[in-house]
């Protein structure tokens, strides 16, 4: 036999074998578990296990509080926050921010909000048709998330539906992400190295009273 014959040879069994694989047992039923418990104690305990920071804030003044200590003890001088609807919290405590592109190299820290925060995986909802837009979720060296205790879901899955129930069909945002904790990866010798495909650090800021 041929090489060229046992090469077909192969890949009519591999087409055989995929045609008689056995049918997924799945029914269309929900995809990932339920939640036992309470969504912001499980969205905190996931966000930590992946390196994740965050801060539960009983009001806005309590999250402007930390903000600033945190800024201070940081030595933060050139925090971006291009977000206008975040932008009167900011001025209304005196924390210095700017949104000046000729400056965004000099970025120290960034500040967004967000559309969702998910329980099960700790992860945050971000999307493109935002102010922030891409760069803000993944050029600050530490990327702060503002948030309230009311967008905090259960899954993964439920993001998406929220998604799909607040934009028309053919007004989708060109770019949904799911940001897990600080940026990684370990594919160069296996070493693990923060910061190689975004930001460094991850810190959110639950507002429990929104």
């Amino acid at each position: 036999m041929s090489a060229r014959d046992q090469i077909l040879g192969k890949i009519r069994l591999m087409q055989k074998e995929k045609m008689t694989s056995p049918q997924s047992s799945w029914n269309g039923g929900a995809v990932f578990p339920e939640i036992d418990g309470g969504l912001i104690e499980h969205f905190v305990q996931n966000l930590k296990a992946v390196q994740g920071e965050v801060f539960l804030c009983s009001n806005t003044e309590k999250v402007a509080t930390l903000l600033i200590k945190l800024a201070a003890r940081e030595n933060w001088e050139n925090i971006f926050c291009i977000d206008t609807g975040i932008h009167p919290m900011l001025e209304a405590h005196s924390l210095p921010f700017q949104n000046d592109p000729t400056n965004f190299l000099k970025m120290e820290a960034g500040i967004t909000g967000c559309d969702r925060l998910i329980a099960l995986t700790g992860g945050v909802l971000v999307h493109s048709q935002t102010e922030s837009g891409r760069k803000m979720n993944v050029f600050p060296p530490v990327h702060i998330v503002l948030a309230n205790a009311s967008q905090i879901i259960a899954t993964p899955e439920d993001a998406l539906r929220g998604i799909k129930s607040k934009y028309k069909k053919n007004d989708l945002p060109s770019m949904i992400s799911t940001i897990t904790g600080p940026s990684r990866t370990a594919d160069i010798e296996k070493t693990l190295i923060m910061g190689a495909h975004g930001p460094k650090r991850l810190i959110v800021f639950i507002n429990r009273s929104c």
